[in-house]
C-alpha cells in the first residue's frame, strides 16, 4: 500500500491537510450522483477535495484527481454546474465550484510534516506526525472554535519515539490495522484523551 494524498484545507492564508473528522456534513461526489474510482495508488479514495475557510464559512473551491468509472468518462460530467476537465494529475477536475457547506462537528488540520520520524508509507497521515495541529469545531459550516493543539501533539510525538506511549493509529500487527490508516478518524490522529 502507498501514502495517501490527503484532502486539504485552505485556512489563515495557509495550506493544511484535513487529517481528522469527526461529524457529518463534509463534501461527498456520492451526494452528486457520481460514483469514484482510484486513480492511482496514492489515491485509493478516488478523489482530492480542496476546500476553503473563508469568513469562517467552510465551502469546496475544487476537486482533482477525480477517478470517474469508464462509462462515465465521456459524458460532460457537471457538479453544481462546473464541467469536468481532465487533470493532468490523473483522472478529472472540478474547479471553482465555491460550495458551502452545512458541516457540524470538528476537523484536524496540519501542515509541516516533523522532521526524523521513521517513513511510514501507508494510509493517511495522522496529526502527530506534523509540527502544527488545529482542532477546527463547527456548526452549519461556520467555525465556532479554533483550538491549537501543536504543543500537546509534540508531547505526543515524542512520547510514541521514546516508546513511552503506543502509536494511536495501532498496531502494524493487529487485524484491521491497514483499513484504520486509511481513516480520518481523530482518535487515530491523537489517541483516546481528547
Amino acid at each position: 500500500m502507498t501514502s495517501q494524498f490527503t484532502d486539504l484545507v485552505t485556512w489563515r492564508g495557509d495550506s493544511y491537510a484535513l487529517v481528522g473528522v469527526e461529524g457529518d456534513g463534509l463534501f461527498s461526489l456520492e451526494d452528486h450522483g457520481l460514483s469514484v474510482v482510484a486513480t492511482s495508488t496514492a489515491n485509493w479514495r478516488g478523489c482530492v477535495v480542496e476546500y476553503e475557510i473563508q469568513a469562517d464559512q467552510l465551502r469546496v473551491q475544487n476537486l482533482r484527481q477525480v477517478g470517474l468509472p469508464t462509462h462515465e468518462r465521456d459524458d460532460p460530467l457537471r457538479v453544481v454546474g462546473i464541467k469536468a476537465d481532465e487533470d493532468s494529475m490523473g483522472g478529472h477536475k472540478f474547479v471553482g465550484l465555491d460550495l458551502d457547506l452545512a458541516f457540524t462537528g470538528r476537523i484536524l488540520l496540519a501542515r509541516e510534516q516533523a522532521s526524523g520520524l521513521p517513513f511510514r508509507h501507508m494510509g493517511l497521515p495522522p496529526a502527530w506526525r506534523f509540527e502544527e495541529v488545529w482542532d477546527l469545531r463547527l456548526e452549519a459550516g461556520r467555525v465556532v472554535e479554533a483550538t491549537d493543539l501543536s504543543e500537546r501533539v509534540r508531547q505526543l510525538r515524542e512520547a510514541i519515539l521514546a516508546g513511552d506511549a503506543p502509536d494511536p493509529s495501532g498496531d502494524p500487527d493487529d487485524d484491521g490495522w491497514i483499513e484504520r490508516q486509511f481513516e480520518l478518524d481523530i482518535e487515530r490522529s491523537l489517541g483516546p484523551h481528547r
